[in-house]
């Protein structure tokens, strides 16, 4: 099982976050680069993704079910995905080399860290959600000296580099109703979509041999995306499958925090920035209602 994993290849992409690549990034304590607007004197930062939101949970599911019963796609491939776990979910049934995380929130990139470390430390699902639900106050702890330890409100989605002579505190960290110390949030089937068993032990193995890694990115930033293209060159590695959850949708309506509410032509650019990622080979978007093109490549004979 373990003959495709890409030991090492996090370094790879870690040491991309301490490498920026234009004006528009800044670097923050313990986590490294952060995206700001032009001539706008702050950085993005949101609350953390951790559950599914706005997905098409059927979708997921059938799609996962045909991956794992497949065997996998393309495990000589890199999964890279953004916002919460189920990312793990789709690692677990494609088996990939290797995965690359990732967000425009350094908060997030932060938080995978401490996630990634928690997989790498616990040998059983069991050990892995008492990390994490122990893990809080260190996390509030690094998000805080990110942000430069004072007042913080995520609600807001970015932080003004002026300083605040409030007490050092942060509010909504976490965008969803759950937070990982409650029992709830492990006990259902929402947040995971039952990543355990034997999946744990592959995500440990992934998390100890160094093929997981994070990294903060925006989906809509060339010459980032350019770097990440010849990082992966460098180490022989392509992304395969790229989950880029409901921010397509997002951008396609003209969202996009780095150029403004009227950008309607993010979406097509972060299109192409991901095909820099795929390095000229077989790419599958999965989007908030999975990935159709996937799920009929998974469920052809040759592709098992």
């Amino acid at each position: 099982m373990s003959h495709s994993i890409h030991t090492g290849f996090a370094h790879a992409v870690a040491d991309l976050n301490n490498t920026p690549v234009n004006d528009r990034m800044v670097m923050l304590p313990g986590v490294g680069r952060a995206y700001a607007r032009d001539n706008w004197a702050g950085f993005y930062a949101a609350s953390i993704h951790t559950n599914v939101v706005s997905e098409e949970t059927h979708s997921h599911r059938t799609l996962l079910e045909a991956m794992s019963k497949a065997g996998g796609h393309d495990r000589n491939s890199v999964y890279m995905g953004c916002a919460g776990f189920l990312n793990f979910s789709y690692i677990a049934a494609m088996r990939p080399a290797a995965a690359i995380l990732f967000d425009i929130n350094p908060l997030q990139t932060l938080f995978w860290q401490k996630t990634i470390k928690g997989l790498e430390t616990s040998p059983s699902y069991a050990a892995f959600v008492k990390y994490m639900k122990d893990t809080g106050p260190a996390l509030e702890a690094a998000a805080l000296l990110a942000c430069g330890n004072r007042a913080v409100d995520l609600e807001q989605s970015s932080i003004s580099i002026r300083r605040d002579p409030q007490p050092p505190v942060i509010n909504g960290l976490f965008r969803e109703v759950a937070a990982p110390n409650e029992d709830k949030w492990w006990k259902g089937d929402t947040v995971e979509l039952r990543w355990r068993g034997s999946d744990y032990v592959y995500l440990h193995m992934m998390a100890k041999s160094g093929a997981l890694g994070a990294l903060t990115i925006d989906m809509t930033d060339q010459a980032a995306w350019t770097q990440l293209s010849e990082r992966l060159d460098h180490v022989g590695r392509h992304v395969g499958v790229m989950y880029a959850s409901n921010a397509l949708n997002f951008l396609a309506k003209g969202h996009c925090w780095s150029h403004g509410d009227t950008a309607y032509f993010a979406a097509d650019d972060a299109r192409d920035n991901f095909k820099l990622a795929a390095r000229g080979k077989v790419q599958h978007i999965i989007t908030e209602r999975a990935s159709p093109s996937l799920l009929q490549a998974v469920r052809t004979p040759q592709m098992a």
